[in-house]
């Protein structure tokens, strides 16, 4: 999904709700959304800070343009109904 594609998404949901993370459809749990970040930001602060953790497996690319969505802690379970009720255009 693009940035774009999300942004369309979004545009018809309710400003005010909170945004959560649904992960693992088959043992489904719930995170609050704790910020987000793009591999330029991760490249502009490698750039900038010498202390910078550069903790990177050798398949992040940050060349690539990508966003993340950051995920909190687990904060309880979530339902497989999310999965099969997915808005993606």
């Amino acid at each position: 999904m693009t940035v774009q594609e999300l942004i369309a998404i979004l545009e018809g949901m309710n400003p005010s709700a909170e945004v959560r993370i649904a992960l693992q459809p088959n043992y489904p749990l719930l995170a609050n959304l704790e910020g987000v970040t793009d591999t330029q930001t991760l490249k502009d602060a490698m750039a900038e800070d010498e202390d910078f953790d550069e903790d990177f497996d050798e398949d992040d690319n940050l060349d690539a343009a990508e966003v993340y969505l950051c995920a909190g802690r687990s904060q309880d379970y979530g339902s497989r109904n999310y999965w099969n009720h997915l808005i993606t255009e």
